[in-house]
């Protein structure tokens, strides 16, 4: 399992500490908000495509289209990009790509 922390886009100009874990050919984003605690889990059936961005001095971005929603994130962990990026194609293959 890869477990590594993104900021969660959620608004124009909104953006949302998350932990993202890949694993079991699952996402899971949990947050913890002032007032709760929420998990988001995208299941393998449920993604259409992902999207790893990995720009010249800019985090690396991701993007994950599901079926019902986009998810637009930045890592902002220390962890290897690279080693991100392979979890993700792991688990998802032919649905990732680097652009």
């Amino acid at each position: 399992m890869m477990v590594f922390f993104i900021r969660l886009k959620i608004g124009f100009f909104e953006t949302k500490f998350c932990t993202m874990s890949v694993n079991n050919k699952t996402v899971r984003l949990f947050s913890e908000d002032l007032f709760n605690e929420k998990e988001t889990i995208i299941r393998d059936s449920e993604i259409i495509s992902i999207a790893i961005s990995n720009r010249n001095k800019k985090p690396t971005e991701i993007e994950i289209h599901s079926s019902d929603k986009i998810y637009i994130g930045q890592y902002i962990d220390t962890k290897s990009k690279d080693e991100i990026s392979n979890a993700f194609v792991t688990e998802f293959g032919s649905k990732v790509h680097f652009e």
